[in-house]
């Protein structure tokens, strides 16, 4: 069942899915050099529940359920699969926008957000034109 406390929220939008994933940490783009290299190979992979709204994702810690990060959908937000994007995962997930850069994985509640994405993308750009 994926459900959350937010899920029942209707002012921060509709909800098109949610669940556990692995998040890579260090997603920032401030991050160069050796430091880069260490946050993203040396750091343990954390679960986060990961919450897909109409315009926005966003993750929460599910012990806590307090929200960690919110990603908008901005001019440069873009979903990347595949093992040259996400650096080797086979079930993995990159989305960017502006600010952040967010290396997920688990291969069920990736291939439904992918299919989500492409909805939600279709949908954002269809409301422009």
């Amino acid at each position: 069942l994926e459900v959350s406390r937010f899920s029942f929220i209707s002012e921060v939008g509709g909800k098109y899915t949610e669940g556990f994933v692995k998040k890579r940490p260090g997603g920032t783009r401030v991050f160069i050099g050796w430091k880069s290299f260490c946050v993203r190979h040396c750091l343990r992979w954390s679960k986060r529940w990961l919450i897909l709204k109409d315009t926005s994702v966003c993750y929460m810690d599910a012990r806590t359920e307090q929200i960690r990060f919110v990603l908008l959908f901005d001019r440069d937000f873009e979903v990347s699969a595949g093992l040259t994007e996400t650096e080797g995962l086979p079930s993995g997930l990159t989305i960017t926008n502006q600010q952040q850069l967010i290396s997920l994985s688990n291969f069920f509640i990736v291939f439904r957000l992918c299919k989500m994405f492409h909805f939600a993308q279709f949908s954002l750009y269809s409301s422009k034109y």
